[in-house]
């Protein structure tokens, strides 16, 4: 687009008042970018539906093996991380708060009611940090050759959240857990005596730590 300037000129002691002309520069005018325009807000009082929901128990950290003689001992070796819990939702379509679809989803699972508010709860907290590790490192009556290992039960599920109306719908996809926990086993004696979901956790902190081969690994 060519440009076009109104240039005034005023002649001293001749006229009062300025003459206009207008003068053609040849110059471009710079392209105007447009304006970013906000996210669509969804509705208020939309729908959820969740499905393709999973609550897996996993390994979050463990230690290596630590031998302790007789009458045990305080364990010295450390925990060292092997997943990290995180609290997420990503999405597209009208912009839906994200610690409103983690309350929905804290609902779905049964660790929330309807009349709880979203930011009164940890689960809700994207970004939230997982626990802290080796605070206490504990300790142990009897000898034997031991692991310490950490877990978290986690929770994801894909989302759609629809309005009344015509707005289209909002799908996404979010992550969290719901409590953490540490055990410890002993290389050479089977897991019994817990849920098949800790066994799983335990064995599989056997198998890394203590070896394939190990007892502990053993169903």
């Amino acid at each position: 687009m060519r440009r076009w300037i109104a240039v005034c000129v005023a002649v001293l002691g001749v006229v009062s008042t300025g003459a206009c002309t207008a003068t053609h520069t040849g110059s471009k005018a710079a392209p105007q970018k447009p304006r970013p325009s906000a996210a669509a807000r969804a509705c208020t009082n939309g729908k959820y539906q969740w499905f393709n929901v999973e609550r897996p128990f996993r390994l979050t950290a463990l230690t290596a093996p630590e031998e302790l003689g007789k009458g045990g001992g305080k364990f010295k070796n450390t925990l060292q991380r092997v997943w990290t819990p995180v609290t997420s939702v990503s999405a597209k379509g009208p912009t839906v708060p994200s610690r409103e679809v983690l309350l929905s989803l804290a609902v779905w699972i049964g660790e929330a009611e309807n009349t709880d508010e979203a930011a009164d709860l940890s689960f809700t907290e994207v970004g939230r940090k997982a626990a802290e590790l080796n605070e206490d490192m504990g300790s142990i009556e009897g000898a034997g050759r031991f692991v310490n290992y950490a877990k978290a039960h986690a929770v994801e599920a894909d989302f759609r959240y629809t309005c009344p109306g015509t707005m289209p719908a909002t799908t996404g996809h979010a992550k969290g857990w719901t409590g953490e926990g540490e055990g410890t086993l002993e290389c050479g004696t089977r897991i019994e005596g817990v849920g098949r979901a800790d066994q799983t956790v335990a064995r599989e902190a056997a198998r890394l730590s203590c070896g394939p081969d190990s007892v502990a690994a053993q169903a």
